[in-house]
């Protein structure tokens, strides 16, 4: 019982010492044209912690990426120079709870 108690207080310990309230952001952007896919995953991989591409809706004028991202340190201004990407002409980082709108 000792050791069991021992393992579940250190387990508690370890898991109480990580910062697990890290803020998920959907990162929204619109641009020209889906060629500069690739450019932009670099960027936004480059900026964030940590992020996903949860959608891609491409139409004839416009393609929107939404990637859900962990920011470094809380730091957004890396959504400013998201303009320096030849064709992105909208962006919205949008704090996520985790539930969807209907």
């Amino acid at each position: 019982a000792f050791f069991g108690s021992l393992f579940i207080g250190i387990v508690i310990l370890i898991f109480s010492s990580r910062n697990f309230s890290d803020t998920l952001y959907i990162l929204v952007v619109r641009c020209n044209d889906s060629s500069i896919e690739e450019e932009l995953k670099k960027f936004v991989d480059e900026n964030v912690s940590k992020s996903v591409l949860k959608s891609k809706t491409v139409s004839r004028d416009m393609t929107e990426f939404n990637y859900e991202v962990r920011l470094k340190g809380g730091e957004s201004s890396f959504v400013n120079r998201l303009f320096d990407i030849d064709g992105v002409n909208h962006a919205v980082l949008v704090s996520f709870n985790g539930d969807y709108l209907s």
